[in-house]
């Protein structure tokens, strides 16, 4: 017998924990979004950033602009 157990509690199982601590289809959406809007941008500043960088140390020789 366990000793926290409720004598008078005839549903043992109405709050358990495990129905509220573990992750719902919610968060996972959300968890998703962040991701795919962090990862986006970054890729996007790292592009932005490599263009520029390389315009910038190119030699003015080069008949094309950047």
């Amino acid at each position: 017998m366990n000793i926290f157990e409720d004598p008078d509690d005839p549903d043992k199982d109405h709050c358990r924990g495990e129905n509220y601590v573990g992750p719902g289809t919610k968060d996972t959406q959300v968890q998703l979004v962040i991701s795919l809007a962090l990862g986006l941008s970054a890729f996007l500043a790292f592009c932005v950033r490599r263009s520029l960088l390389s315009c910038a140390l190119l030699p003015m020789s080069i008949p094309f602009p950047c």
